[in-house]
């Protein structure tokens, strides 16, 4: 684990900092690909990619002050001093973006859709590389086999301090479940299967409710080991799986005939 700061340049970044710039990158290579297989142009990816990155950064940003207990009041401060994401929050505003941009581009928002899944799911599985790194994200307690111990300046660490259950003086975590590569592993199967799914005949947007599914189901298997568990975090993931089982349903609607 690597929580430390490091400076090149004279700019500091941390490990977390550079999986979650891979993440984007390894997100948006996959996209423009799938999407130039389906006859979409590189140059439009791009374009709704330069509008999708910094809107949902921003709405996981600003879902994550909330989730913490930000109201109007000091909303703004929050959003400001809190570096932390919420990815539901980046999801919404992603697919929000999606829509008006492929409408004004003369694109089937379905379409672009589907080539995102397998993307979104790549970026997911490289960005939970770095909340290893940092500590982040971390497990429940647990002394089995593979149970991991950060060290003493890592989020898990100060963290249990916080919570009073990790003495001071101690030069390292308690032994956790390594959830986050839990999540690295279920990530890499899912991309297989998103990708695969859209290799395949299928009608727009049917790749992207197998993504809404299975992410749902995965967050909510992941919560089953991870310490901190938002409620809206539970409720996000159960609003996923309803979506995308009732678009699947649409989606094997008969077609009327022409």
């Amino acid at each position: 684990m690597w929580p430390e700061t490091h400076f090149a340049l004279g700019i500091p970044y941390t490990v977390y900092d550079v999986m979650r710039g891979l993440a984007v990158g390894a997100s948006l290579l996959l996209c423009i690909f799938l999407n130039k297989r389906q006859g979409i142009p590189v140059k439009k990816t791009l374009l709704i990619a330069a509008v999708c990155v910094p809107v949902s950064i921003a709405a996981a940003r600003l879902l994550n002050a909330v989730e913490y207990g930000a109201g109007w009041r000091n909303l703004n401060a929050e959003f400001l001093r809190n570096s932390g994401s919420s990815i539901y929050g980046a999801l919404l505003a992603c697919v929000a973006t999606v829509f008006a941009m492929t409408r004004l581009l003369g694109i089937p928002a379905g379409r672009f859709l589907d080539a995102a899944a397998p993307a979104i799911a790549v970026g997911e599985g490289v960005s939970r590389v770095g909340c290893f790194a940092a500590g982040c994200c971390y497990g429940k307690s647990w002394n089995g086999p593979w149970a991991v111990i950060f060290p003493a300046n890592s989020f898990t660490a100060i963290d249990q301090r916080y919570r009073g259950i990790l003495d001071s003086s101690t030069s390292h975590s308690l032994a956790v479940h390594p959830v986050q590569l839990y999540g690295v592993l279920l990530m890499v199967l899912f991309t297989a299967f998103l990708i695969r799914q859209i290799l395949q005949p299928h009608r727009d947007g049917v790749v992207f409710f197998w993504l809404l599914i299975g992410y749902g189901a995965y967050r909510l298997v992941i919560i089953l080991f991870r310490e901190e568990v938002l409620r809206s975090t539970v409720l996000f993931s159960i609003m996923f799986i309803v979506a995308g089982v009732l678009g699947l349903s649409w989606s094997k609607r008969p077609t009327a005939p022409a």
